[in-house]
């Protein structure tokens, strides 16, 4: 015996589904020919940098830290160059270079293209104290480290007075721990609570 079933009647005896959502779209090539250091940041401690690069239709590129393109070869084109090293001057800060030219497989060459960054490999100087007094008086220590100073509740705050000519301030760490161990990135700010979990000598370390 066969059962036949039948599938109708008013709208509300079906509950439909909603449809799949529809998948991401196909990250498209790039479009210009460029190239780019460190994701377009303005500078860098760390001569050391990566490079994107777009040279849509490319087989290969040259890069160089010279304009001239003096000792650059061609070489197969990739989208990323990791540990690229600039041309630097002792600790002397000014704009760095990076060249590129593109060539497609029936040997057009395209470029040149450039991008630049500053190199500032000097760092932030200045002095950090529990009591603001201390950072009064236009002189500023050699150290970050701060004479001893007591505090009879679990709360306090860390004043910094730091400094830098070239690249500014950003971001900061500061830790009870002097290799900064689990210390987090944070805006920099002039004034940092703190908070004692025991109590004892604890020697607070900024890094700016």
């Amino acid at each position: 015996m066969a059962t036949l079933g039948f599938w109708g009647g008013a709208g509300n005896d079906v509950t439909l589904q909603p449809p799949p959502p529809p998948p991401p779209p196909t990250p498209q090539p790039c479009e210009f020919y460029s190239i780019s250091i460190n994701n377009g940041a303005l500078f860098t401690n760390d001569p050391n940098v990566s490079l994107n690069l777009c040279g849509p239709g490319a087989n290969w590129m040259m890069l160089s830290n010279d304009g001239g393109f003096t000792g650059a070869s061609w070489q197969n084109f990739t989208s990323t160059v990791n540990g690229w090293t600039l041309t630097t001057y002792g600790a002397t800060i000014l704009p760095r270079y990076v060249y590129a030219r593109y060539r497609d497989a029936a040997g057009q060459i395209y470029g040149n293209f450039f991008d630049d960054i500053i190199y500032d490999p000097t760092p932030p100087s200045g002095a950090a104290a529990f009591d603001p007094r201390q950072l009064l008086g236009g002189g500023q220590r050699n150290s970050m480290l701060a004479p001893m100073f007591t505090v009879n509740q679990t709360q306090a705050e860390l004043f910094l007075s730091v400094s830098d000519d070239g690249s500014g301030l950003d971001e900061m760490q500061v830790s009870f721990s002097p290799d900064f161990d689990g210390a987090v990135w944070q805006d920099y700010t002039g004034i940092v609570p703190v908070t004692f979990t025991e109590d004892g000598v604890h020697r607070l370390h900024a890094l700016p």
